[in-house]
């Protein structure tokens, strides 16, 4: 766990009270946030992160991503399809019926990455096979697809992250994965990029319309104009070596 109060320019170690790996991490405001994991790891803090208190689950499951609407409720998604939803600030969790999850002994693969919050009710979950689950209640689950096929292998491709911005909730994944939908409906449309089609593992928007999507292989991605079009930005790339400095575009 790694705690920056400079935005970013310098980085320190926290105590955590586990050895687990840590996929999720969700702040509700700069006090109180919820770190998830492995072997159903579930970490709170609230102050800031200076220290954190274990409210693990007692269930041998990895979990990947963790979102909370307010100070009470929260919801886990992670291995197996499984989904889990707190209303008390993630002292506790209660699982969810989820319309994919499998059991252990199934042997099956059916993980969840990625959380994306629309409001108190609208939530979806984005997973293996281009799994995408819906709610708007914040308790029951269904299934939604990509509403095309023009995109190759994208109801096949994992989704990895997912983020939302102007209206639009858009998810990234295996193969150069791209799909984006009206946060009003749920119609998820995958998108052609051109791009290598490599797995992409993150996408964030911020001002001015700026987005960016990052993948495998140092593959950036980057759009101006709020997801329209997007493009592979080039950069003067520095090295130093014994017999002096370069530059190379």
């Amino acid at each position: 766990m790694l705690h920056t109060e400079d935005g970013g320019a310098t980085w320190q170690r926290q105590k955590v009270p586990v050895q687990e790996h840590l996929f999720g991490l969700d702040f509700i405001d700069e006090h109180y946030g919820v770190a998830v994991g492995s072997r159903g790891t579930i970490l709170i803090t609230e102050d800031g992160g200076t220290t954190w208190s274990n409210r693990s689950l007692d269930d041998d499951v990895t979990l990947n991503d963790v979102r909370f609407i307010d100070h009470q409720r929260g919801w886990l998604v992670g291995e197996f399809g499984r989904i889990y939803y707190s209303n008390n600030g993630g002292r506790s969790w209660v699982k969810q019926k989820s319309p994919i999850e499998v059991d252990f002994a199934s042997g099956e693969s059916r993980s969840l990455f990625r959380l994306l919050l629309r409001d108190s009710h609208t939530l979806w979950a984005f997973g293996m096979d281009g799994s995408i689950l819906a709610t708007q209640n914040g308790q029951t689950w269904n299934v939604a697809s990509p509403t095309s096929t023009s995109h190759a292998g994208a109801k096949k491709s994992h989704l990895f992250a997912a983020a939302a911005f102007d209206g639009k909730g858009w998810a990234v994944g295996e193969r150069g994965a791209l799909v984006v939908s009206s946060l009003t409906k749920n119609e998820w449309t995958p998108v052609n990029l051109k791009a290598p089609p490599t797995t992409l593992n993150g996408i964030a928007f911020g001002d001015d319309n700026l987005g960016l999507i990052v993948g495998n292989r140092g593959l950036i991605l980057r759009t101006d104009d709020g997801g329209r079009r997007w493009q592979q930005p080039s950069f003067d790339l520095v090295e130093t070596t014994g017999n002096g400095v370069y530059s190379r575009r």
